[in-house]
């Protein structure tokens, strides 16, 4: 999942909105006229609108370098990949998030999601935290830059009657100006 404000297409529109309220303010303000000495009026114009725009680029840029990129990967334990098969012996799942970019005030929380068909367990932590009375919902706070738990999953012994198929999820609470969500679910199977 792509960073939707650090796209070439979102900067390009941005630029093209910065050009406009640069031409604006232009209009009002033409900031060459205390500085420079130009033998056409019209250069006045064109000058000024190059400076604000390249302010407001400028701006632009330094607010997006103070976004935090928040990754949740959720993957298979003994192989590491993103689709599990499920049976009647229990099997081990990863999550791992990643924090990178700017690390102060994070104050943000993951969510974990299993299907309400999975048996799921974790080692006690301060960390990690069942949401409610659901034994399918963790919270998980974040306190470090990199963070991993392992799950041990099974199957609930009430749906082993029929084949399944769903996804772990994670869920991640933010401002989308201030966090770049990265998440990368794992497909779970059971077969009967």
């Amino acid at each position: 999942m792509e960073d939707k404000l650090q796209h070439p297409i979102f900067k390009a529109i941005m630029t093209g909105v910065f050009v406009t309220i640069s031409y604006l303010i232009s209009n009002n303000f033409l900031i060459t006229k205390h500085f420079l000495v130009l033998s056409d009026p019209k250069w006045h114009v064109t000058v000024s609108v190059s400076i604000y725009s390249g302010l407001l680029n400028a701006l632009f840029l330094y607010l997006l370098s103070l976004r935090t990129t928040i990754r949740v990967d959720i993957t298979d334990k003994k192989d590491e990949s993103y689709n599990i098969l499920v049976d009647e012996t229990p099997r081990s799942v990863v999550v791992k998030v990643k924090v990178l970019g700017n690390k102060e005030g994070i104050k943000e929380k993951v969510t974990i999601k299993f299907p309400e068909w999975i048996d799921s367990m974790v080692k006690a932590d301060p960390s990690i935290k069942q949401v409610g009375n659901s034994q399918s919902e963790y919270c998980i706070t974040i306190n470090e830059e990199e963070i991993s738990f392992t799950f041990d999953i099974g199957i609930k012994p009430m749906y082993d009657t029929a084949g399944r198929k769903n996804d772990i999820s994670s869920e991640i609470t933010g401002n989308i100006f201030r966090y770049c969500k990265k998440k990368k679910n794992l497909v779970v199977q059971y077969k009967k």
